[in-house]
């Protein structure tokens, strides 16, 4: 089952995909359906990217335990596509995305010594990222790394589908989140 909200919402545009292993892994199903949908003329008319939502403040947790010692930091994020926050980084990545035609941007950070992630900028671009625009990866300077495909947010439905009540379940828990 897969749910598609298009819409506009405070937290992006939304996909439900429910997970099951006899049918494969949930990223690589819906980065296909995207490369499906892109048709039409050159340009396509619209550009479908598909990042996971990643767990809150996974990579803040990584710089921590590291004391903030990073000395890589990499990101590839796509620019929104709906009007939103006012946030400079999302301003600039949707004025590439208007004049250039960018569909993603691949930037990576580097240091002799660390860099300084804990500036407004960065900021900006780990949480942009963490709310599924993209993804990144980061080395200490003790040689630890972090992905954000390893930290994937996901959620499971409280009850059986065979259960009398699944689908009253189910619907409610879509209505608090889309």
């Amino acid at each position: 089952m897969i749910i598609i909200d298009p819409t506009h919402h405070d937290d992006g545009q939304k996909i439900a995909f429910e997970y099951r292993n006899d049918v494969g892994g949930t990223l690589p199903i819906l980065k296909s359906l995207a490369k499906q949908m892109q048709i039409g003329s050159d340009p396509p008319p619209f550009d479908v990217q598909i990042d996971p939502i990643v767990q809150p403040a996974s990579f803040w947790r990584f710089a921590e335990q590291n004391n903030y010692e990073i000395k890589i930091l990499s990101f590839e994020v796509s620019p929104p596509n709906m009007l939103g926050g006012a946030e400079d980084f999302k301003n600039e990545i949707r004025a590439l995305r208007d004049t250039v035609r960018v569909n993603r941007l691949k930037t990576t950070l580097t240091s002799d010594t660390t860099l300084d992630v804990t500036q407004e900028n960065i900021r900006e671009v780990i949480d942009y990222t963490e709310r599924g625009a993209g993804r990144v990866k980061a080395r200490s300077v003790s040689g630890q790394s972090y992905n954000s495909n390893a930290h994937t947010a996901y959620e499971v439905v409280d009850a059986d589908e065979g259960s009398d009540d699944f689908w009253s379940k189910f619907v409610s828990w879509l209505g608090e989140r889309f």
